[in-house]
């Protein structure tokens, strides 16, 4: 008999809250119609001696691990679990976090009565029949991480869907607008039962370029998919604020005198759209220097980011 849900769970360097994780999910009220995957993608601590140690204990569980002989990131573990997965369903779950007993159960049984192909949990409103969840998504109304989701795995399958390797910073936004796009039926629950830890295993905090460069990779994704969709214009303008965000971003934490980082960094897009839309960004300073940026006086953006950084410190 296949399981009813395939629980995907990719493990990288998270031994310190492993056992809790695993713990709470090989006892989940519905533990016997699971299939847990566990994906090492090349620890370095001790997450395989727990694995191991672990499993042992729930021998009636369907249990596999699956070890990567070479570190290959989040998206890539992701897509090795979801190619052994079997069940109606899948979810994700990450290492270091852990989720109440009954979580997955909730979710199923809302998915089996309403016919669901995506079940969102966390939501803080109830969305109406029209509600474009893409635009949701990208304007961070709801969680847009891919653990607050149950999936019929049949999404996947019929639209071959995959992470794309290689990106690990917004891989749950692209796979979620494209899961959104194709789901038939979305049902949403205020239910959470999902504890989340931050800056752990896979989800610690990237250097801010290298985060920069992964958004930017994430937004050509995006975009790629809209346009093979004939979408692109509807949700252009919010894609070109998060484009002005991450360019903001990138001039900031880039070194201080380095002419590159403006001309080579999204060059076609001004900045002016975050005074627009983002009413944090109104304060002098930051008008003054977005000012500097559209018009192209690189050399007096950067003497200023200086006098900031200077006065800064003598505070």
């Amino acid at each position: 008999m296949l399981p009813l849900i395939s629980v995907c769970i990719p493990v990288y360097n998270t031994s310190n809250y492993l056992e809790q994780c695993l713990e709470s999910l090989f006892n989940q009220t519905i533990a016997d119609k699971c299939e847990f995957i566990i994906v090492n993608d090349c620890s370095t601590d001790n997450s395989s001696e727990i694995l191991t140690k672990k499993v042992s204990e729930y021998k009636k569980l369907s249990i596999k691990i699956i070890n990567h002989e070479k570190n290959k990131g989040l998206a890539a573990a992701r897509n090795t679990a979801l190619d052994a997965a079997t069940g109606k369903y899948c979810i994700n779950i990450d290492s270091d976090d852990w989720i109440d007993s009954n979580y997955i159960e909730t979710l199923v049984t809302c998915a089996e009565k309403d016919e669901a192909d995506l079940v969102n949990c966390c939501f803080k409103f109830l969305p109406d029949k029209n509600y474009d969840y893409i635009k949701g998504i990208l304007k961070n109304d709801f969680p847009v991480t891919i653990w607050t989701r149950l999936i019929k795995r049949d999404l996947f399958i019929n639209n071959n869907f995959r992470w794309v390797d290689g990106i690990n910073v917004g891989e749950d936004v692209i796979i979620s607008c494209k899961l959104f796009h194709y789901a038939k039926k979305i049902v949403c629950l205020n239910t959470e039962g999902y504890h989340y830890r931050t800056n752990i295993g896979f989800a610690t905090k990237l250097k801010k370029l290298k985060w920069c460069e992964q958004k930017k990779k994430e937004f050509s994704e995006l975009e790629n998919f809209f346009s093979k969709k004939n979408i692109l214009e509807k949700y252009k303008e919010i894609l070109n604020q998060k484009k002005a965000e991450v360019k903001f971003d990138y001039i900031k934490y880039n070194s201080v005198f380095s002419l590159k980082k403006y001309k080579d960094f999204y060059p076609e897009q001004k900045l002016q759209i975050l005074l627009e839309k983002r009413p944090d960004f109104n304060n002098q300073k930051t008008k003054l220097f977005i000012k500097l940026i559209d018009k192209g006086c690189f050399i007096r953006a950067n003497f200023l980011i200086l006098l900031y950084k200077v006065f800064a410190k003598n505070k």
